[in-house]
């Protein structure tokens, strides 16, 4: 027990001499001890002025920097208590850089004393396993994901087009956009909530002849229990009118910021009865914006089209007229002539008398016997 104890009261004093005597037997010029003991001091003086801002913008209080570390920290740990975390972390290593960079430069200075360093090294190693804990309970607590569905027949008119659209709340943002991410904003009574417009609009097909329309909320936690616990915190509303024949969806939805950020997200899935008209406004665009694996048949720029819904998707019915126009046009253009082929002579062939070889006549000798 006294070796141990020994030991660990001279390790620090020996590590800062260690350091000290292979930095002398190097040689370094003065210019780099002297950048040594600048940067230890600069990052002190930093820390120091940071901490100063913090509490000047009122970051400690109830400034826009609270609402953010409120928003996505998930272990109720004062802000205070994280920055003194991250001060002790950060600070400790420059003060031994400042007091070595002195050393170097001055060895016969005093120094500060093993006590001294003891106490540095124990609350520097605390403060490193305590950011360590607070990192683990964060990834925890958005581990799990669940959701909460709710299905909502449609009664639709068959008679007339169904007019889908999205509708913008103003007070929250200008346009009916697609986004990720959760915002703080003030509601109608100046109370601070959760807003976000990351919505994925669906639109599906089926034989059934009535419609549905399912809400799917989803969200994450530390469990299965509390994901789903938020899921259904989600505030999402929507309004079918049956005389106009008109659907119009919240392009937002909202959340009480005590469920804080924890992946939040909306999926409205359409089903309408095959031979339902749709006619989907322009600002519907964003959230339909789906890959493959969702079954949307609804498809980026059929928007303000008159579609016609089929058991294999969708058929545009002013498209029709459209593809008319260009063939009729085709059909009454007139053809441009086609040019004379020129006629080329026939020459005759002539047949080819094969040459007979003259065979020379030999005359006849009268005169023998």
């Amino acid at each position: 027990k006294v070796v141990s104890v020994t030991f660990t009261v001279k390790l620090p004093s020996t590590v800062t001499s260690l350091v000290t005597v292979i930095l002398s037997k190097v040689g370094l010029p003065p210019v780099p001890r002297l950048l040594i003991v600048i940067a230890g001091l600069l990052g002190l003086i930093s820390i120091l002025i940071g901490m100063t801002v913090f509490g000047t913008f009122g970051i400690y209080d109830t400034g826009a920097g609270m609402d953010i570390y409120q928003l996505v920290d998930t272990t109720n740990t004062p802000i205070w208590i994280v920055t003194l975390i991250i001060t002790l972390i950060a600070g400790i290593p420059l003060l031994i850089l400042f007091i070595l960079g002195l050393k170097i430069m001055i060895p016969n200075i005093r120094s500060i004393g093993t006590p001294v360093k003891i106490i540095l090294t124990i609350l520097w190693i605390t403060a490193i396993s305590i950011l360590v804990t607070l990192g683990a309970r964060q990834a925890i607590d958005r581990a799990f994901e669940n959701n909460f569905s709710t299905q909502t027949p449609l009664t639709i008119n068959m008679q007339t087009p169904l007019k889908l659209s999205m509708y913008n709340n103003e007070k929250y943002s200008f346009e009916a956009y697609r986004r990720s991410g959760l915002e703080i904003k003030p509601d109608a009574n100046g109370n601070k909530v959760l807003y976000s417009s990351d919505i994925r609009l669906i639109v599906r097909s089926t034989d059934e002849k009535v419609g549905k329309i399912v809400l799917n909320k989803i969200a994450s936690g530390k469990d299965y229990k509390q994901a789903k616990a938020r899921a259904q915190a989600i505030n999402f509303k929507y309004n079918f009118n049956k005389n106009t024949n008109e659907l119009i969806l919240d392009g937002y939805f909202l959340t009480d910021i005590t469920n804080k950020y924890r992946d939040q997200q909306i999926e409205v899935i359409l089903y309408l009865p095959v031979n339902t008209r749709l006619i989907a406004a322009t600002n519907t665009r964003s959230f339909h914006k789906n890959e493959p694996i969702y079954r949307d048949i609804l498809i980026l720029g059929d928007e303000e089209k008159t579609l016609l819904i089929t058991p294999e998707g969708t058929q545009c019915l002013d498209c029709i007229e459209e593809s008319n126009s260009i063939i009729d046009a085709n059909i009454q253009a007139p053809s441009p002539p086609t040019p004379p082929v020129p006629i080329v002579p026939v020459v005759p062939v002539v047949p080819v008398v094969p040459v007979v070889p003259v065979v020379p006549v030999v005359p006849v000798n009268t005169n023998q016997n």
